[in-house]
């Protein structure tokens, strides 16, 4: 939010509790994705209610929201729901969208500049947050360090892991050396 950027997530029977943290909200029915929902989070209930498919009391609003627009369910309502958001969100979400395409927007180079720009003007109490202006946001000493870091906690979770690691190339060995003893010493063929 502090930039200003939209982040796209997409997932499936989110939890109560991860649901909430969502700002916005848009529903897609199954095969072949069709708008069924875009607003706020909080009014999808409100939404649903409206059009005739009030969240049971003691549900999960995002399961009831699948069950609803899973072709083939039990409570498959989706051609109705794609055919509600045509006549109720669709015009306006359409108006806004043109609206927003007439204004040009700025770069993400812009962006990540006006963030830092009240630190580097010298503003109290500003700390310009770090950015890189490069094409990747991190560099590669640091994706290098993330990795290895993550690599050896999971490593070191497990115990048996590290035994398998080092037994693994010892037993190959020993099997190998087995197979091929004394290959240069016998004569073969004919």
């Amino acid at each position: 939010k502090r930039l200003n950027v939209l982040t796209l997530v997409v997932i499936h029977q989110p939890r109560r509790e991860v649901a909430e943290l969502f700002d916005t909200l848009v529903l897609l029915t199954s095969n072949p994705g069709r708008m069924a929902y875009f607003g706020q989070m909080g009014q999808a209930s409100s939404y649903m209610d409206k059009c005739g498919y009030p969240v049971p009391a003691h549900a999960s609003a995002t399961d009831f929201y699948l069950d609803l627009l899973t072709p083939g369910s039990e409570l498959d309502a989706s051609d109705a729901l794609v055919a509600a958001f045509a006549t109720q969100q669709k015009p306006g979400l359409a108006e806004v969208m043109d609206e927003e395409l007439a204004v040009q927007g700025r770069t993400a180079r812009e962006m990540l500049l006006a963030a830092q720009e009240p630190a580097l003007q010298g503003e109290q109490g500003a700390a310009a947050p770090s950015a890189r202006l490069g094409p990747y946001a991190v560099s590669f000493s640091c994706q290098v360090r993330t990795l290895l870091r993550r690599k050896m906690l999971l490593t070191l979770r497990n115990p048996g892991a590290i035994g398998t690691q080092l037994a693994m190339p010892a037993t190959m060995g020993v099997v190998l050396g087995a197979v091929f003893q004394g290959i240069g010493n016998h004569a073969f063929g004919i």
